[in-house]
């Protein structure tokens, strides 16, 4: 006989399975929360602990056992999202049901921008780590996010997150090894991915097995980057990986591929990609493109600047080609953007032969960066030519007026609209000359170059009403929740690709947005803004048929919440195995038949057990309850042993659920040992003991406890 409670040593302890050995008997037990404990017998000795039955009215027998039976949720069900401060739609739950179900241990989840992508991330966190105390999780994410990411986690999900940036890493380095190993256990970590991709900081992250990890805006780990070997190396080393990002599409069929590759290991099946369709109630979002006629000078401009860009291209190939198209975005985007421009071109021209190739951006550096660092090398191989046609072109310049006609149109457009709006432009220089132009507005500017403490000032003076127009730059693309109080964007310069459009129009177009969202783009008749507008037609075109055709694996499962589950048979009476505290309730032939009648029991049915089932794995995490209402006849074999036979395919698809979830664990646990291995000895790590206490692999077992007994009155007498 199993026995699920037992005592020794003083206390008493939950049986998680029990092995016998000639002599001796093996227990695995536990108590409350406390690590599993193996217990050898003899030498000590393990008393089982009888149930302890009390008779109660069949009311309260009936409030008690339907309360059991619709509290016991599948073991792939996030229970704790209806606890949580959110508001919970079903399809939020599907990528925390596919992970908790053991059938993938990875996931992309690939929804439009505004999707709420990190409430789903923040269910999963919140119920990896209350179905496991032990559990140690990852968070990934953007340098920009990270604050907003321990924010969400903390009011969603009620995770304090502890954040991981340089001082606390040198913090660590002071530490004994083991010690950090023990603190992170237990608790959700944040680091931004610009910190985790350098090479002497990714070998510390790799040495702990991690329960779960979650990178977020995935598409940052562009291929051939350090990103990406920083994020596969932490995959390779967590039992489970969330990635999450709006624009899957952003680095081409080579970038998602990638993605999916994250973390495979052997005969493992391909990473499924969740993509489900905006459900934002609401009209549909309204765009347009609006054609500004660019003046005669400002035009004549611009086409020397394509002349100079040719011969860029046939002096010097692609490496002078960089230089050239920075100056003629900048020339599309206002006069004094492209003043600005010529005038540093020039002060580094002299300096520019000393640099190497040009620098290539990961897709989330700093555009700014980016360009300054092509605007240091050199265009034409003739330097003295090259300088007289830069001072020609600047002299043209700054003949022009600084502001442009875009940006007039800009100002006519906010002037009309009389309302809250959201502005992005490319550059900082066009950003500060747009907010030159619209005198006598309260408007609010955030650009990457801002310190955070001034960029938070500014949001929040948007948000709160303070100001009526934000100006930003792409650094703001992402992470901004404006639906709330805005929902009008204005593109006063094009973004370089679909991408980004979809994540400066989601700031506003996303989850909580009731109006209809207007989004404008202002392109003129230069080149630049042509072709830029035809990649973005381009691209949007692409990314639509790949939505539509094979590229995603498309999840449709319907969210449903378990419901009491009714077994009949017309076995023989039931005895209870011992087990906690039994509710019994014995009824007259009358009401019995009544209430037999109501269920549709089987008409031999002289009592009704209830029992509760537990499949144990060795990870909480493997553990699964069930719950099961047994319709027994008047005599018969064992309670236990007609659950058993009844739901044997459930069982062992729980039991097999339980070994892969198992597996999982001990792989990454295998990869954290052999990082460990090999990075003790030099790095940051010092020479230490870093062996750990053995765990004992078992078998998932069956546990079965009775929870209630109700049977007709003279068929059954209750045991106590």
């Amino acid at each position: 006989m199993l026995h699920t409670r037992v005592a020794c040593r003083a206390r008493t302890w939950d049986v998680l399975d029990v092995r016998r050995d000639e002599d001796v008997t093996w227990w695995w037990l536990r108590q409350d929360r406390d690590a599993p404990r193996l217990l050898a017998a003899p030498p000590d000795i393990v008393t089982p602990l009888a149930a302890d039955a009390r008779r109660v009215s069949r009311r309260a027998w009936l409030r008690a056992m339907l309360a059991r039976l619709r509290a016991e949720v599948p073991s792939w069900w996030p229970a704790t999202a209806a606890r949580l401060p959110i508001d919970e739609l079903p399809w939020q739950c599907v990528a925390a049901m596919l992970v908790l179900s053991g059938r993938h241990r990875r996931v992309l989840v690939a929804d439009p921008v505004g999707m709420g992508k990190t409430v789903q991330a923040a269910l999963l966190l919140r119920e990896v780590h209350d179905r496991d105390p032990e559990a140690c999780s990852l968070v990934v994410a953007p340098a920009g996010l990270v604050p907003q990411w321990a924010r969400e986690l903390r009011h969603r999900a009620g995770l304090d997150a502890t954040v991981i940036d340089a001082a606390r890493l040198r913090i660590e380095a002071l530490m004994p090894a083991r010690l950090v190993d023990e603190s992170r256990r237990g608790a959700c970590w944040l680091v931004s991915i610009d910190l985790l991709r350098q090479a002497d900081v990714t070998p510390l992250f790799t040495r702990l097995a991690w329960t779960l990890t979650v990178v977020d805006e995935a598409h940052a780990a562009a291929p051939a980057t350090a990103r990406l070997e920083a994020v596969r190396a932490i995959a390779d080393s967590s039992a489970r990986v969330l990635l999450l990002t709006g624009t899957p599409t952003a680095g081409g069929v080579a970038g998602l591929q990638a993605l999916r590759a994250i973390g495979a290991r052997h005969h493992e099946p391909p990473m499924p990609i969740l993509r489900r369709e905006p459900a934002r109630p609401g009209p549909a979002r309204r765009s347009c493109v609006l054609h500004v006629r660019l003046d005669r000078q400002h035009a004549a401009l611009c086409a020397r600047l394509d002349a100079f860009a040719a011969c860029a291209r046939a002096d010097r190939g692609g490496v002078g080609l960089l230089p050239a198209l920075v100056l003629r975005r900048r020339a599309a985007s206002c006069p004094d953007a492209i003043a600005r421009s010529l005038e540093r071109r020039l002060t580094t021209l002299d300096a520019s032969a000393a640099h190497g190739g040009p620098h290539q951006p990961a897709l989330f550096d700093d555009i700014e960066d980016r360009d300054e660092a092509w605007l240091r090398l050199p265009a034409w191989r003739d330097e003295a030519a090259e300088r007289r046609e830069l001072e020609e072109l600047l002299a043209l310049a700054r003949r022009l007026s600084p502001h442009g006609r875009k940006l007039a149109a800009v100002a006519r457009l906010l002037r009309r609209g009389r309302e809250p709006a959201l502005v992005f432009t490319a550059y900082v220089d066009t950003a500060r000359a747009l907010r030159d132009r619209l005198e006598g507005v309260r408007l609010a500017l955030v650009h990457g170059r801002l310190p955070d403490a001034l960029r938070a000032q500014a949001i929040d003076a948007f948000t709160t009403g303070d100001a009526d127009v934000l100006i930003t730059t792409d650094a703001s693309a992402e992470g901004l929740n404006l639906q709330a109080r805005c929902r009008l964007v204005v593109h006063a310069d094009l973004p370089v690709s679909p991408r980004l459009l979809a994540q400066r129009t989601g700031r506003v177009d996303r989850l909580g947005q009731h109006r209809r969202v207007h989004e404008v783009l202002l392109a003129s008749q230069a080149t630049e803004d042509v072709e830029m507008l035809a990649r973005l037609e381009t691209g949007t075109a692409e990314d639509a048929a790949w939505l539509e055709g094979p590229g995603a694996d498309r999840e449709h499962r319907r969210t449903r919440i378990a419901q009491a589950c009714w077994v009949h048979t017309d076995d023989t009476p039931v005895t209870s195995r011992t087990g906690p505290r039994r509710l019994t309730c014995a009824l007259t032939p009358a009401r019995w038949r009544r209430l037999r009648a109501r269920w549709q029991l089987p008409a031999s049915a002289a009592g009704l057990q209830v029992a509760r089932l537990t499949v144990s794995g060795t990870t909480p995490l493997a553990t699964t309850h069930l719950s099961a209402a047994v319709a027994t006849p008047r005599d018969g074999t064992p309670a236990g042993d007609a659950i058993e036979r009844l739901l044997a395919h459930r069982l062992r698809r729980e039991r097999a659920r339980a070994r892969r979830l198992d597996a999982w664990q001990e792989q990454a646990e295998a990869h954290a040992s052999r990082e460990r291995a090999r990075t003790t000895s030099h790095g940051l790590f010092a020479q230490h003991d870093d062996t750990r206490a053995p765990t004992w692999r078992t078998e998932p077992a069956l546990t079965v406890r009775m929870v209630g007994t109700l049977a007709m009155r003279g068929s059954e007498a209750p045991s106590r």
